[in-house]
This record gives structure tokens, C-alpha cells and sequence, in this order.
């Protein structure tokens, strides 16, 4: 975890990227921490203009991306 607040995301950014990799929907991620839907999409932008993710976008579809995204930023 040190090694991610290190890269400069938020300890509910951490939180984001690890349900993220679970599968769950920006809905469900709402649900799980106790926040609006548009604080799960907020995030999720905040940390795409941080990492963009490696692969050109036309490759992968949306979901593709999100767990691609958090893949790089915990894997940092």
C-alpha cells in the first residue's frame, strides 16, 4: 500500500483501483465504500490522467481499460 500512496493516489483511489480488479461495476464500488457513484467516476477519471493506460484505446473496450488502469497503478 505505501508503494501506491508513493504514486500519488488517494487512500479511496487505492480503494477504487482494488475493487476494480474485482470485476465490480462503478455502482457496486459505490455501494461497497459508502459514496456517491460520481465519487467512484471521479476518481476513475483523476486516475486515468495520472496513468494512462499502455495500450492504444481502440484495442480495448471500456472494461478492458478500467482493469488495465488498475492494474498498472497497483502494480507500481
Amino acid at each position: 500500500m505505501n508503494e501506491i500512496v508513493k504514486a500519488g493516489l488517494t487512500p479511496k483511489q487505492v480503494s477504487v483501483a482494488e475493487l476494480l480488479l474485482t470485476g465490480l461495476s462503478n455502482r457496486e464500488i459505490a455501494e461497497k465504500l459508502q459514496v456517491c457513484e460520481s465519487t467512484v467516476k471521479s476518481n476513475l477519471r483523476c486516475m486515468f490522467a495520472r496513468c494512462k493506460p499502455a495500450t492504444p484505446s481502440g484495442e480495448i473496450d471500456g472494461r478492458g481499460k478500467r482493469l488495465l488502469l488498475a492494474r498498472q497503478l497497483l502494480c507500481r
